[in-house]
């Protein structure tokens, strides 16, 4: 029997969630379970990452996101990203640092039973996660670095919107002086901040490039194994001749396309299925 899905079907469609069998989500996972490990390390095992979920999300703008257990439907904490974060971080100590930023949402919630975000739990989402890259030996500056270029990019897009209906994100507010002040509160008390991408170029280059080349792969499987689903539903046999008009429809439709697929992708299903008539595929 298959796993319930994190939060709703809804929330899968609109954020265009990659399959949880991708090669793309598991390496994604491998990578934000290392780092999440360092960042918690000082909590003694206190916190257990098989309570979250990870999702990867298809989308170009560089964000993640945080779910608490209590808006999902299997009970589990959220932790996402979408594809478009990876390639905007330069280093891992970046990476590092945004999911820093959405563990600080989850101690909030734990520790202090916070509900609803609001400034102040953004505000203490950042420092927090300065704490935590600063325990981890990550440098806490790439973290102001980063915050940096979002707040050049400006005021968010749709997807925004759909995190804003789930209260994931709080309201925005300028964030930048409150890290500067921070960071200079502990470098005098704790001393130097290791150096900058001191968790190798060269890995996290290995890692992005990875990262890009397979999510190119599995976002068009993962769009297509949905919309096959809504139209078909879960037969076992499925009409070939249909299922090829059907694809072929979308394509022209140019859905299929916002998954940035190849083409000779499409073309391999389309042949299969022209392959694999049988007598009990075949329309009257």
């Amino acid at each position: 029997m298959a796993e319930k899905q994190p939060v709703s079907d809804f929330f899968i469609e609109q954020m265009h969630i990659i399959s949880a069998d991708s090669e793309t989500h598991k390496l994604a996972v491998e990578k934000i379970s290392s780092i999440i490990k360092k960042l918690l390390s000082k909590y003694d095992g206190q916190y257990n990452l098989q309570d979250f979920d990870f999702v990867v999300c298809d989308l170009k703008e560089p964000n993640a996101f945080y779910i608490n257990k209590s808006k999902t439907d299997n009970g589990k904490h959220v932790l996402g990203i979408t594809k478009g974060i990876v390639s905007f971080c330069n280093n891992e100590d970046e990476f590092a640092g945004v999911i820093g930023h959405e563990l600080g949402h989850f101690l909030y919630k734990e520790i202090l039973k916070g509900d609803k975000n609001s400034v102040f739990q953004e505000r203490g989402a950042d420092l927090r996660s300065l704490d935590l890259m600063l325990d981890a030996g990550y440098n806490p500056v790439a973290y102001r670095n980063i915050a940096e270029r979002f707040q050049s990019m400006g005021p968010t897009s749709e997807l925004q919107r759909i995190l804003s209906a789930l209260d994931v994100h709080g309201d925005d507010y300028s964030r930048l002086e409150d890290i500067e002040a921070y960071l200079t509160y502990l470098k005098k008390e704790r001393g130097e901040f290791p150096r900058n991408g001191s968790f190798k170029y060269g890995d996290w280059n290995i890692f992005s490039k990875s990262f890009g080349s397979l999510i190119k792969k599995d976002a068009f499987d993962s769009y297509l194994r949905k919309r096959i689903k809504q139209k078909f539903g879960d037969a076992e046999k499925i009409d070939y001749l249909e299922l090829c008009d059907f694809l072929f429809e979308e394509v022209k439709s140019g859905h299929v396309m916002d998954s940035a697929v190849r083409t000779d992708d499409l073309i391999n299903i389309l042949e299969f299925g022209y392959n694999n008539l049988g007598e009990n595929n075949t329309k009257e």
